[in-house]
């Protein structure tokens, strides 16, 4: 048994926002019009991303916003 996933088309641009914490990582598109959750261990303290990309971070820590 083979199980299938397929991206929607997202024509009129996007906007994601991606919570993570120390066992989970959660991704929601437009608003929460699609949701991705996924539970992970031992995960590091460095964000990366690849390509030309503007991102901005937030911390709850306190209220600075590094934007890069």
């Amino acid at each position: 048994m083979q199980t299938e996933f397929s991206t929607p088309d997202l024509k009129d641009g996007f906007q994601i926002d991606v919570y993570v914490d120390p066992n989970l990582i959660e991704v929601f598109v437009n608003d929460g019009e699609y949701i991705i959750s996924n539970c992970v261990y031992n995960l590091g303290t460095d964000i990366h991303q690849q390509g030309n990309v503007k991102y901005e971070m937030y911390t709850l820590e306190g209220t600075d916003v590094s934007e890069v």
